[in-house]
């Protein structure tokens, strides 16, 4: 039997098909394109015809990819690190210091490292990132627009100088300014929201704890979900006069019991708060 891809087919023969072993066979013969006498396309119709086994070329790409990102030594495939995480869950972390990250959070929780458990975190850091972004977007935005004020009043007093001296000090005063607008363009440009799967991995004095941040900011999330479809289902069935005055006394006391504990909640967080009160937007008004 003539096989271009022996060490694939070797692995997609075994009674139970290792996706490593597959994905690192992958990585020896194949290149990563779709097409070409390498590609993924290639071995699809090698594995039809010879073994009968119905793979994709999207799927052979994921395999082949994730033994590139993770070396043996990087794996948590229960032979070279403990515990076992899945292929698949390796490919969410996307790369091997974000799984090492996740790892030593769970093992300090004694929870498992399961996919969903992964892409939960990622989620999680990904939408503090864009967070801090966001912010430093607007701090530096802000910044640029005190940067034009001060080039545009350095100008007019350049303009209305009436000595040498005083020109002289706008004039400096207005390339202070351009220099400092160039560097706020700078920021503004660089703390745009990066690209969603580049993300740094958390170090341990940063995130000392990331599952419980990460299960505090799921919850959150969800009791924001969960208010808005509470919302719209009071708005229907108030609407329908179907709701009784007792319905409406006891909702009422649930909900003022549930403001309550919020807002405790949100009198802890604000005793931990670095820079007070009126650090955050929402703060304004009140």
């Amino acid at each position: 039997m003539n096989l271009k891809f022996p060490r694939c087919m070797k692995a997609g023969r075994a009674a139970d098909v290792s996706q490593w072993d597959l994905a690192d066979a992958l990585l020896k013969e194949t290149e990563d394109q779709r097409k070409g006498p390498r590609g993924y396309e290639a071995v699809v119709k090698e594995f039809a015809d010879h073994l009968g086994l119905d793979y994709s070329a999207e799927y052979l790409k994921i395999l082949r990819t994730v033994a590139q990102v993770f070396p043996p030594n990087r794996r948590y495939d229960g032979e070279h690190n403990k515990p076992m995480v899945t292929l698949r869950g390796h490919q969410e972390a996307t790369s091997p210091d974000m799984l090492d990250a996740i790892v030593k959070a769970a093992k300090k929780k004694d929870v498992p490292v399961t996919r969903p458990l992964i892409i939960k975190t990622l989620q999680q850091l990904r939408a503090q990132e864009r967070a801090a972004r966001a912010d430093e977007h607007k701090a530096a935005q802000v910044e640029l627009a005190e940067a034009e004020d001060e080039e545009h009043r350095a100008e007019k007093r350049r303009d209305n100088a009436k000595s040498d001296s005083e020109r002289k000090a706008a004039t400096e005063e207005r390339d202070h300014a351009r220099t400092r607008k160039a560097k706020a363009k700078r920021k503004v440009q660089e703390s745009k929201v990066p690209p969603k799967r580049k993300l740094p991995a958390p170090q341990e004095d940063e995130e000392p704890d990331l599952l419980t941040r990460v299960r505090v900011s799921a919850a959150v999330s969800s009791i924001m979900g969960d208010s808005l479809r509470l919302k719209q289902d009071l708005v229907e069935f108030l609407g329908s006069g179907a709701a009784s005055p007792a319905f409406v006394n006891a909702a009422i006391e649930q909900l003022i019991g549930c403001r309550e504990e919020l807002t405790r909640m949100i009198d802890l967080l604000r005793q931990h708060q670095k820079g007070g009160k009126a650090a955050h937007l929402y703060a304004i008004g009140e």
